[in-house]
């Protein structure tokens, strides 16, 4: 289980939010820009800590600001896929990929050959990421993150440069991934994605208003 309270004031914004996830487990945080989902996931992550909170994944405590407690981003065990890939220009794929294995924290639950398998990347392993469509640094993006073993598998609007195809393949393998035992929540603010989540948190101004459940 992730649970997550947070709260935290940037300027006139306020975000003031409180939700469980179950691990794994897919979810959706679904609302219109600026509604505060990145700064959700951030806080996650650890990039971004709030002036109260309270994270803990599996009963382990990453957050908890009245305690002092602030477990950094890379002792999380969180994958991260950005919108912009965030890819490293001088490593050819197989090597933004290696770095991500060397750098797993935690038991293996699928291994380099079975991500890079699933996102059909073995054609693409000795290519520089200059020479990449934008929908093949998506791939490799998320092949990095998952690589890490995380725990949660965090992507923010991962399909937001690609044309429809492509993202609706994007969308399906992150699910085929997140049965491997790792948590999902992708972030978007296109309806359509949200309902392919088995659940989903909608955000409005700062707050999460509705959460439903699995879909039957």
């Amino acid at each position: 289980m992730l649970a997550v309270a947070a709260a935290t004031k940037r300027g006139a914004f306020v975000l003031d939010v409180r939700f469980d996830l179950p691990t794994p487990g897919v979810a959706a945080l679904f609302g219109r820009s600026g509604s505060g989902k990145s700064m959700v996931v951030n806080t996650i992550a650890g990039l971004l800590k709030p002036d109260v909170g309270r994270i803990v994944q599996d009963g382990s405590v990453l957050l908890d600001t009245q305690q002092q407690i602030d477990v950094p981003p890379e002792r999380r065990r969180m994958g991260y896929v950005f919108q912009d890939a965030r890819l490293f220009p001088h490593l050819s794929v197989a090597g933004n990929l290696r770095y991500a294995e060397r750098r797993a924290a935690g038991s293996t639950y699928v291994s380099l050959d079975t991500v890079t398998g699933l996102l059909d990347l073995g054609s693409l392993m000795d290519r520089r990421t200059h020479q990449l469509s934008g929908g093949e640094r998506q791939r490799v993006a998320i092949a990095r993150a998952v690589a890490g073993q995380p725990a949660v598998l965090l992507a923010d609007e991962p399909t937001g440069n690609l044309d429809t195809a492509t993202g609706e393949g994007i969308i399906a393998l992150l699910r085929e991934l997140a049965r491997d035992g790792t948590a999902l929540v992708v972030v978007t603010h296109d309806p359509g994605i949200a309902a392919a989540m088995d659940r989903r948190l909608e955000m409005r101004d700062g707050l999460v208003r509705t959460t439903a459940g699995a879909r039957s």
